[in-house]
Parts: C-alpha cells; structure tokens; sequence
C-alpha cells in the first residue's frame, strides 16, 4: 500500500480491521521522510502514526540505500523505532 493510501481514512481503517493479520510494517525509500519537499515528508512522517494502529508484536523495516546519520535519526524518531538494528 502507498504512503498516501496508508495514511488516509480508509487506509487506516484497512489496517485496523485487516482481512488477513499484519506481519510487517515496512517503509521503502524511507531517506523521503527527511530528504523530499513538504508534500511527501507529511505523509511520510504520518507513517510513525500507523503503528499505534497495528498490534506491538508487529515489526517495522525501513529500507533506503542513502541512510545520512541525519537519515537514520529522522527514520528512528518518525518511526517510533526505539529498539531497532541498521544494516
């Protein structure tokens, strides 16, 4: 599901009630969440706001190949990834 989607009424009603369980929460090109214009990093950094809505045991990857210490920093707090391992 795209960002967008996810983020929207319906898409958090998705994940709320899903039609199958929620094994993964994982947000490619997650570098947009500090690197791109105001339009994508809102709906970016709504993602963090996704988890509440998912059970805890469920694990959340972020994924990009231009990960700045102020990427993985910006990453780590948006996403609420308190306990988390950089690959």
């Amino acid at each position: 599901m795209a960002p967008e989607e996810a983020v929207s009424a319906e898409g958090r009603r998705l994940i709320e009630s899903p039609p199958l369980p929620i094994a993964l929460l994982a947000v490619d090109e997650a570098h947009r969440i500090l690197e791109w214009g105001d339009d994508f990093q809102k709906t970016f950094k709504d993602l963090g706001s996704l988890r509440a809505l998912l059970p805890q045991k469920v694990p959340v990857m972020a994924l990009t190949a231009t990960a700045t210490p102020a990427v993985v920093k910006a990453v780590k707090d948006t996403l609420h990834m308190d306990d988390f391992v950089t690959v």
